[in-house]
């Protein structure tokens, strides 16, 4: 036996065997967790293999434990089998490491296995690619072929891949995924239902995003102007003595077919209208006169004037209510026998009665007041004719 210093601490090194850096590695590696971490009961070992495993991993300590099972044996067998031609030669190889550092559970080489010791960056050089560009370390089983770009990169050469008869004919081992869908068996129908109802409600869903529309593609709101008058023009409006066109702000709605419905959206849609009209005025100190009126209605029309109009011009104001009034008047009249024309002339002839009743009485003023005028000139001419009679009849009395 001999010390040796190595990374600041004693080693212990057996002379008998060839010694590796695999060797020194694990040695310092032991020796700086023996440091770090409370001595601990080690696992026995077995004395008769070369580079003393754990006896759980020999064979020695399998046969008092009792035989193991042998599908391991058989699929680790196997493994190596298909692995073989896949591993190619190394050339200019390092010395190969120690047994037991690939010993498999069957003892067959080729299976990498996990040292007893933890691994410490500190101690272990970085396996990076071009550290130990002679080394060759050995893959880990696999039952599947290898990519043959990572052949490629690690300068390997593919081999065919021999799949043994049985392990085509094979049948796949039961897993839990299994069990739970042999389980669920009975419930078939109600798990393709659910099933349809997913596919159903993710085509729904897929159809809902089809159809919804994108940022790029959302329709632009479009701002309604005289150039461009998107709902059209409001018929009926003018500015002074000659009609104008103005675009609507929105468009028209359906019209009400029953009367009912014309007659209580009648009172609500009035009640909006008079709230706008009288914000406008009062928002912007205009002259507003609107009136409004509906065949079916009971009561007479509604109109409403805005405080600017009725302190600025009260009797013209007056005026243009009791025209409206008989144009309304007319036209209910003219609703109710259908017949505009006859009930406007109607009108017109009661109007000029009703002017000529009026002059006739202003005339009949005119000659009482002329009557009168005329009996005050007499009884003026009286009274001076009776002065002038006593005057005359005083101073012939004087002459005498």
């Amino acid at each position: 036996m001999r010390r040796a210093s190595s990374t600041g601490c004693s080693l212990k090194l057996d002379l008998r065997r060839p010694i590796s850096i695999f060797d020194a590695i694990a040695a310092a590696s032991r020796k700086q967790v023996s440091d770090l971490t409370p001595p601990k009961r080690q696992a026995p070992r077995c004395r008769k293999c070369p580079g003393k495993p754990l006896r759980s991993e020999c064979d020695h300590g399998r046969k008092k434990a009792g035989p193991g099972p042998r599908s391991n044996d058989a699929g680790s067998g196997l493994q190596a089998g298909i692995l073989g031609p896949l591993m190619p030669p190394a050339v200019n190889s390092a010395p190969n490491p120690p047994s037991h550092a690939f010993a498999t559970t069957a003892g067959t080489v080729g299976a990498f296995q996990v040292p007893a010791f933890p691994f410490n960056p500190m101690l272990h050089p970085p396996f990076t690619p071009g550290a130990f560009p002679n080394a060759t370390f050995p893959l880990p089983p696999s039952t599947l072929p290898i990519d043959p770009s990572l052949l490629a990169q690690s300068h390997g050469q593919l081999a065919p891949v021999v799949i043994p008869p049985q392990l085509a004919t094979t049948p796949p081992l039961a897993t839990d995924e299994g069990l739970k869908d042999s389980n669920a068996a009975p419930d078939s129908s109600e798990d393709s239902d659910t099933a349809g109802e997913s596919s159903e409600d993710s085509e729904k869903s897929e159809a809902e995003e089809f159809k919804k529309p994108s940022p790029s593609t959302k329709k632009k709101r479009v701002y309604a102007s005289d150039k461009n008058p998107h709902h059209g023009y409001i018929e009926g409006v003018g500015r002074g003595n000659r009609l104008i066109k103005m675009a609507r702000q929105r468009k028209l709605k359906t019209v009400y077919t029953e009367q009912h419905a014309s007659s209580v959206n009648w009172r609500r849609l009035t009640r909006d209208l008079m709230t706008r009209a009288e914000d406008v005025a009062n928002r912007t100190a205009s002259w507003l006169y609107i009136a409004i009126h509906n065949p079916a209605a009971s009561q007479p029309f509604t109109h409403f004037a805005s405080r600017r109009l009725r302190l600025e011009a009260p009797e013209d104001l007056q005026k243009i209510h009791q025209q409206v009034s008989s144009l309304m008047t007319v036209l209910k009249r003219a609703d109710r026998s259908h017949s505009f024309q006859s009930e406007k002339e109607k009108e017109q002839v009661l109007q000029k009665m009703q002017e000529a009743t009026e002059k006739a009485e202003k005339a009949m003023e005119q000659v009482a007041k002329a009557e009168s005028e005329a009996q005050r000139l007499r009884d003026e001419l009286e009274a001076r004719n009776k002065v002038l009679s006593e005057l005359f009849k005083s101073a012939q009395a004087a002459q005498s």
